[in-house]
């Protein structure tokens, strides 16, 4: 449960955040008393752009409310800018997509873009456009893309990520970041998808439960890793969409995913994390039926404990780098320093004794679950 509750805090949902997502994923009300609430302090400026699509939904959805003017074009105003990034967007994934095609060399469409072309008529931000190509083309793949003038921001052991004209595509290798190859599991995922026509590029769709793999491992990493993102719950609108849209789905799939990867553990966080979010979408008795072995579920642990370290660590320096820092907060750098250094031998020491691992990672989440209150 400690570990459920560190990726719920990490989630880093506001009351007002998640209340709209229950608002905007389920067929719960919410009365112009309730609104008139949630708007009152309402700055655009200041709201993410996450909050934003969300109280452009809610507007979708419930038309019976009233938004005030100033509010409704400014809400407006921001379903504009998305539309032209995404237009920017979609234009280089054609540009990289169509030589691609000419190569014969096969388009997986992977995240965000999915997702915009299972709901073009939602406003669906993306940051840049991900897909994959089989591991024999992926030279070839990027090759091609540095010949369009596509600039290199980022070499990966799973991906390239370029830019072109400011616009973010990346071209991946393995469709997980797992820091390994994965590709013959990927290459079930590349067998069970469909041929579609994307924005202009002839490409491949997965099925819905790979998707839902996909999205979730993705969510696990960004989480235990603090990634800044500015999607940082598109996972949970994603997931609850084809939820929703796909009601017979084979959660099967998913599973022998996360089987053939080593990634169940992963995979019944997330779940019981989406549930806690919201209730009663995944199929009863769905998280219970998971079984983990202790190996696996102790490397896991180890990597949620790992990441754990490195807060604390910079929690403590920024203390140290603050120019306004008071003798309180030399006081916690100290405390930090020592609870660093301290379970820094906990995790070496751990390797001999697992009890010490369990007792040091429940002591850590405990600590930062009280801190997120």
């Amino acid at each position: 449960m400690k570990i459920i509750n560190y990726f719920y805090h990490h989630s880093n949902l506001v009351t007002k955040e998640k209340l709209l997502l229950t608002l905007a994923l389920t067929n719960s009300t919410i009365s112009q008393q309730e609104l008139n609430k949630l708007l009152a302090d309402f700055e655009i400026e200041d709201e993410q752009l996450e909050v934003i699509l969300l109280f452009a939904f809610l507007q979708k959805k419930q038309p019976h409310l009233i938004f005030p003017q100033e509010i409704t074009a400014q809400l407006q105003g921001v379903i504009r800018y998305f539309q032209y990034k995404n237009t920017g967007l979609l234009a280089a994934f054609r540009k990289i997509g169509s030589e691609l095609n000419k190569e014969k060399i096969g388009v997986l469409l992977m995240k965000g873009v999915v997702m915009k072309f299972l709901r073009p008529e939602e406003q669906r931000h993306m940051y840049d456009i991900d897909f994959a190509v089989l591991p024999k083309d992926y030279d070839k793949a990027v090759e091609i893309a540095r010949a369009l003038d596509f600039k290199v921001s980022y070499i990966a052991e799973h991906s390239t990520d370029f830019f072109w004209n400011d616009h973010g595509i990346d071209i991946h290798r393995f469709l997980t970041k797992l820091g390994r190859d994965t590709s013959a599991t990927d290459q079930f995922v590349w067998d069970r998808a469909q041929k579609v026509s994307a924005f202009g590029v002839d490409a491949f769709l997965p099925v819905t439960e790979d998707i839902i793999f996909m999205i979730l491992i993705n969510a696990y990493g960004n989480i235990v890793a603090q990634e800044s993102s500015p999607n940082r719950f598109f996972w949970i609108i994603d997931t609850a969409f084809l939820i929703r849209e796909y009601p017979n789905l084979d959660w099967n799939i998913v599973l022998d995913n996360a089987q053939k990867t080593d990634q169940l553990y992963k995979i019944k966080i997330m779940l019981s994390v989406f549930d806690k979010i919201i209730p009663l979408q995944i199929p009863e008795n769905l998280i219970s039926s998971i079984s983990i072995i202790e190996k696996a579920e102790r490397k896991h642990k180890n990597e949620i404990f790992t990441y754990s370290l490195k807060e604390i660590k910079k929690k403590r320096n920024e203390i140290w780098e603050s120019p306004k820092r008071n003798f309180t907060d030399v006081i916690n750098a100290f405390k930090a320093r020592i609870v660093y250094r301290s379970l820094k031998m906990v995790k070496v020491f751990s390797l001999l004794n697992f009890l010490f691992l369990d007792s040091a990672l429940n002591w850590v989440l405990s600590t930062q679950a009280q801190e997120s209150k």
